[in-house]
């Protein structure tokens, strides 16, 4: 007799199975009717009987779309339906609703339905409250069926219903919402007009059931709030717009200045979006920090970020492509960009551009040509870029390439590079000596290369440094005695940090100066494969040795013991000429046979 599902958050038409609710012509042995809708047949167990019961369905508060059923008409004894508050209904009430003579009451939002036809219309706002209806144009929008499609299986917006729809701007109504109408048309452009796109529904949701009430064209939070409509629309986390909060601030993942109520970041990183970044969120004029990584994402980064005071875009491990918006060259905004792990090709984006960049990632990606810093793990190939141009940087990663040329002595005037991993690529020449002057290196790996000549003895005796990894290549040349001030102002703070020195494969020469030793936290050194000569030094062989996987003291010592002999220390690793590993007491017993 009643069916109330008010105030839920149900979606999709209203099913035709619904008429099944309350019908037992079966267990009554009632005949059947094959031709009446689902429906229609609500309820009729009380009709094939005789016994006349008044009817109501109750469908208001949710976010229900399509056509409202003709069959409706068909439920005998009917007298309220509700289908205002939230729902997305448009059109015209069918003619057999205006023609049921039962019917009471029939609650609508007349702002995208006319049920004008019937005595029993009563206007209900979005705000609940009873309204003076207006007239609608319910005049079809002129975009194409094959159109529609596109635009639905783009969105995975359903394609039950009214495929065609209500055309958001001629149901807007109001002097004050075609204003806003237009203002909203102005941001997304055709999109708005096209049924199912993520404007299409922001669009609609904030003209019609946006609890913040009517806002005027030209507020900052009206289009902030329909920003972050189409964001969430185009993602499939619309369920997150909360019907509740009149306040964007409080949505998922968002944040505020707390002063200005003007969103800063939006943080949704492992939600699952999918669809595309919309093109909307350039309104977001005061946001900072975009992080949607590991989610599923697709298609290009929207131009219009360069309309914000973006700092940090993290947009790793998605199914984002090319290209790379030129809008964000030459912000001096932006400091970190993270865009590893998408499908991105082409040339890579010109980041010398970004002035105050300090922060790239872009690897596994299938970008081609010449390489920039934080990219690695692709197949770039040619000289290096001129880094010494970006004099903000702090870190560069181009290691796993097939990079060639020499390294740039510009690199030594980076005043703020921490990281320089070059490791494994084909880099020949020698290593600057303008290299000493990076006080604050951190990092300096550039193994599985073929540099030559001698290391720069500023090199070894860089205050921060930790680790200096040089394997593999065609060094020659001493180990200054300056080493032992290698990473020294760590041991000054009061920090400890592990320190790693790794040469192991060139063709240095002289004696290993007893100076390593005084590396505070020395935790790997490795020498084996040169023509170092003499006796591994008693204060090396007297370091402590690490007793557990946290210690701070020499966990690594290599040489070739057939030179060199490092067994006099619980932490060597005897590396035979053809790079086995025969450990110290393997070594003794083969010596002495």
């Amino acid at each position: 007799i009643t069916l109330s599902a008010s105030n839920n958050m149900l979606l999709g038409s209203i099913p035709p199975e619904i008429g099944r609710m309350g019908s037992y012509w079966d267990r009554n042995g009632l005949q059947r009717d094959k031709t009446l809708p689902e429906v229609g047949r609500m309820g009729s167990y009380w009709d094939r009987n005789g016994l006349q019961r008044d009817k109501t369905i109750r469908l208001n508060g949710n976010f229900l779309e399509g056509e409202i059923p003709a069959a409706l008409a068909y439920v005998q004894g009917l007298t309220e339906v509700a289908l205002h508050g939230g729902n997305l209904f448009f059109g015209q009430i069918p003619q057999e609703l205006c023609d049921l003579d039962s019917l009471s009451e029939l609650s609508v939002n007349c702002a995208t339905v006319d049920c004008q036809c019937t005595d029993a219309c009563v206007c209900i706002g979005s705000d609940g409250q009873i309204v003076d209806a207006e007239p609608v144009d319910v005049a079809l929008t002129q975009t194409e069926e094959s159109s529609v499609e596109e635009a639905n299986n783009a969105s995975g917006t359903s394609d039950q219903g009214d495929k065609n729809g209500g055309d958001v701007e001629e149901n807007a109504g109001t002097d004050a919402s075609d204003e806003v109408f237009s203002a909203l048309k102005a941001i997304s452009g055709d999109d708005i007009h096209k049924y199912g796109t993520p404007a299409y529904n922001a669009a609609r949701w904030t003209l019609l059931f946006d609890p913040a009430g009517t806002r005027v064209a030209d507020d900052p939070r009206l289009i902030q709030r329909y920003a972050l409509a189409t964001f969430f629309y185009g993602t499939g986390i619309q369920r997150f717009i909360s019907t509740n909060a009149a306040d964007e601030c409080e949505w998922l993942g968002i944040t505020c200045d707390v002063s200005t109520r003007m969103v800063t970041e939006i943080k949704l990183h492992d939600h699952s979006l999918h669809g595309s970044i919309a093109k909307e969120l350039g309104q977001l004029t005061y946001l900072t920090k975009l992080d949607l990584s590991n989610n599923e994402l697709s298609g290009p980064i929207p131009d219009t970020l360069g309309e914000t005071q973006l700092q940090d875009l993290l947009l790793s491990n998605n199914n984002l492509q090319s290209p790379f918006p030129p809008t964000l060259y030459n912000k001096e905004s932006i400091t970190r960009i993270f865009i590893d792990r998408n499908t991105f090709t082409g040339p890579l984006p010109e980041w010398s551009l970004m002035p105050n960049l300090t922060h790239i990632s872009a690897f596994d990606n299938s970008f081609i040509g010449s390489l920039d810093p934080g990219l690695v793990r692709n197949t770039f190939t040619g000289p290096l870029p001129e880094w010494s141009l970006m004099p903000n940087l702090t870190h560069i990663s181009a290691f796993d390439n097939r990079f060639i040329g020499s390294l740039d002595p510009g690199l030594g005037s980076l005043a703020n590079l921490r990281i320089l991993l070059l490791n494994s690529n084909k880099l020949q020449g020698t290593i600057p000596p303008k290299l000493s002057n990076l006080e604050e290196l951190e990092k300096f790996e550039a193994a599985n290369n073929v540099l030559s000549g001698e290391i720069p003895a500023g090199i070894f005796s860089l205050p921060r440094l930790l680790s200096l990894s040089l394997s593999n290549n065609q060094l020659t040349g001493e180990i200054s005695r300056s080493v032992k001030n290698m990473g020294s102002s760590w041991s000054n703070d009061g920090k400890p940090k592990r320190k790693y020195i790794k040469l192991e494969n060139n063709s240095l020469t002289g004696t290993i100066p007893k100076s390593l030793a005084q590396i505070k936290n020395l935790y790997v050194l490795t020498l084996h494969g040169n023509a170092f000569k003499g006796d591994m030094p008693d204060a090396i062989c007297e370091l402590k040795v690490a007793s557990s996987g946290f210690s701070y003291d020499l966990f690594r010592l290599t040489s070739d013991c057939t030179r060199i002999d490092c067994s006099c220390s619980a932490a060597c690793k005897c590396i035979a000429s053809t790079g086995s590993d025969e450990g110290a007491s393997d070594w003794k017993k083969n010596r002495n046979g």
